[in-house]
């Protein structure tokens, strides 16, 4: 079973604007409202896959509880540990002209020390359940920066692997405790690294610096695929044409393909095509974290594999 962890869940609503218009009046029909965080978009990708997961993270007030009914809706596999302040909200404006986005997300609620040490001792029983556990998106301000080494460190304990995905200080502190994947999108992979990521030579470059801190290193490109390698292999992995309906919560359902394939002992070339699948069946669909089944078979078939060395 795989362990997903939202240490900032929110309740997202989307809705799509017709010609979306900066400083007038926009009129919306009623948005689709769905529980979001980036681990719950992993956890229900990876129902696309029949993969048996938990999901946990912090969720507190009415919105907390409107967070659970949601989950509930989706039958998704839930355990998360209660706070005082309120699960945040976050907005998604879809301009159909242009298919652009535009986020406006709320930073998340503010959680006590006795709240993180609580939550740490569910992540350590429900850890000793599974065999990986996922950890990302972003974290409330006022959690320690040290959050996710500390997570790394539990499941680690328990014999987890463990999958990072974040930004910033987060990513940076997180590779402390060398967790077995990292996957940033390329903006990320450059805050961290220092440099640009544009050539062959800045792929071996970036998944050569990486690789010193965790086993596999994957790097993101967009419509362009992605870069993935360990310290004896690297291959450039890229997905065939397709019309994109919407981007949010592609990389969630990449993640959620590549862990699918890790826990079926797949190469590692394979755990790439088998993430770009599944980002790439995401990308089909209005909604984050749905892959249509159908849709991830006939990617893999098409994505293109280029071993670098």
């Amino acid at each position: 079973m795989i362990l997903t962890i939202t240490l900032n869940a929110s309740i997202d609503k989307t809705v799509k604007i017709d010609n979306f218009k900066v400083s007038q009046i926009n009129r919306i029909d009623k948005p689709i409202e769905m529980a979001g965080g980036k681990g719950l978009n992993v956890t229900r990708a990876l129902k696309s896959f029949d993969v048996e997961s938990i999901a946990t993270g912090l969720m507190g007030g009415k919105s907390g509880e409107r967070l659970k009914e949601l989950l509930n809706n989706d039958n998704i596999n839930h355990d998360f540990f209660p706070i005082k302040d309120q699960t945040r909200s976050c907005l998604a404006l879809i301009n159909i002209n242009d298919n652009s986005i535009t986020e406006i997300n709320e930073n998340g609620p503010c959680v006590t020390v006795e709240e993180l040490e609580g939550f740490y001792k569910k992540v350590d029983e429900l850890s000793k359940l599974c065999k990986i556990a996922v950890i990302s998106g972003s974290v409330p301000k006022s959690v320690s920066k040290n959050v996710y080494y500390d997570l790394i460190e539990i499941c680690k304990k328990n014999n987890l692997l463990t999958a990072l995905d974040a930004r910033g200080i987060h990513l940076k502190n997180g590779t402390g405790a060398y967790p077995y994947i990292i996957k940033p999108n390329q903006f990320e992979a450059e805050e961290l690294l220092g440099f640009k990521i544009t050539s062959q030579d800045d792929y071996f470059k970036s998944i050569n610096f990486l690789t010193h801190y965790c086993q596999i290193a994957v790097v993101t490109l967009e419509d362009k695929g992605c870069i993935i390698g360990t310290k004896q292999e690297i291959y450039k992995i890229q997905p065939p044409p397709i019309k994109v309906v919407n981007s949010v919560g592609c990389g969630d359902s990449f993640l959620a393909g590549m862990l699918y394939a890790i826990s079926q002992n797949k190469s590692l070339s394979d755990i790439g095509v088998y993430g770009i699948a599944a980002g790439s069946a995401n990308a089909l669909t209005e909604t984050a974290g749905f892959c249509n089944k159908s849709d991830i078979d006939n990617i893999l078939k098409n994505v293109q594999v280029e071993k670098l060395l």
